[in-house]
Formats: structure tokens, C-alpha cells, sequence
């Protein structure tokens, strides 16, 4: 699929894209002059469902089949339900760490900034679900080590990785159960 048009976490086009963590406007063609949106859709763990609608608020809906835009922060964020909780769809975090760190599950779309004079380790546990994927950057001095817990293992091997120099950055993506790939600044 080529991707025709995006906004605000919208991919529109006549197939499914490849980036599960958006919505898609299914369109009558690829033609963005001539078009229809035939169908809004949104990736659970076993397809692409049609949205029966969408909630505005505070709080998450009993409906768990709809979208929820929680209004608890400005702009509102994108949430669907994964059959357990509420997952956030393409809202980058950022935060600064400045020692040790393991990573979390809610790093998930996350950039991490290590900022230390010193040597700082971060931990790479295996993360709960399908999906994980963040950046973690060297903007200090110290080196910057991914470090995998036990039974981990990185690029096929059971060993750490050295982000190479300051103000080079890895992504961190998780393949399968205790399997990540790491490519950057290596």
C-alpha cells in the first residue's frame, strides 16, 4: 500500500497499511480527487475491525469495540482496547535518564535520552505482548549500554549492545518473545 495521505494517526488508502498502530480510512480508490472513505478500521490482535464509533472523555467507555479519545490531555489522546487495557496509538514520549534504567512496557513509542557523565546501563527485560519498539539516544558523555536480562536475546546473540558515540540514538524492536533487534548507532 502506498501511503496517500496522513493526519492525525490516519492512513487512508484501498488496502491495509503495513502500521498497525494507526487508523485506517479505507478509501474507494487510490485517487485522493475522487474518493470516498468507505469504512474506518483499527488493528486488534487478529485483523482489522470497523470502528462502531468513537468516545470523547475523561474516562474509558464500557464499550470496549470503540475508539476512545481521552480528552485528559490536549491534544486528546488515541486509545483501542487490546482485550486487556488501553493502549495509546502513535503518541511519542520522550523523558531524559540520567542513571540505570530498565526498560517498561509503557516505553512503547518512547524516545529515551541518556544524559550522564557516566557509564549508564539500560536493562532490556522481556516486555509484555506482541509489539514494542522505542529509541533509546547517548546525549551525554558516558557510554550508553543495552543490556539484556536474562534470557534475552539481542540481534541472535545473548550479549549487550554499545550505542556507539554521543548524540547517536538505537531503535529497540521486539521480534518475538525474548528476541529484539537493535539497528543505529552501533
Amino acid at each position: 500500500m502506498s501511503i496517500l495521505g496522513q493526519g492525525s494517526a490516519i492512513l487512508y488508502g484501498t488496502s491495509s497499511p503495513s502500521n498497525k498502530d494507526v487508523i485506517w480510512a479505507k478509501t474507494s480508490s487510490d485517487n485522493p480527487a475522487t474518493w470516498d472513505v468507505i469504512d474506518l478500521l483499527w488493528y486488534h490482535s487478529s485483523g482489522w475491525s470497523s470502528i462502531k464509533g468513537v468516545h470523547y472523555g475523561t474516562s474509558a467507555p464500557g464499550d470496549t469495540t470503540m475508539i476512545w479519545l481521552d480528552t485528559n490531555a490536549t491534544p486528546p489522546i488515541i486509545k483501542t482496547y487490546d482485550g486487556s487495557s488501553w493502549l495509546e496509538i502513535n503518541r511519542l514520549r520522550s523523558s531524559i535518564k540520567t542513571a540505570g534504567y530498565t526498560l517498561l512496557s509503557s516505553d512503547n513509542n518512547a524516545a529515551i535520552h541518556v544524559e550522564s557523565a557516566s557509564d549508564v546501563d539500560i536493562e532490556l527485560e522481556d516486555i509484555a505482548g506482541d509489539e514494542f519498539a522505542c529509541t533509546v539516544s547517548r546525549i551525554g558523555t558516558g557510554d550508553v549500554t543495552i543490556v539484556p536480562a536474562g534470557g534475552v536475546l539481542i540481534n541472535g546473540v545473548n550479549g549487550s549492545v554499545l550505542i556507539s558515540a554521543q548524540w547517536r540514538s538505537v531503535m529497540i524492536r521486539k521480534i518475538r518473545t525474548n528476541e529484539y533487534l537493535i539497528e543505529g548507532a552501533l
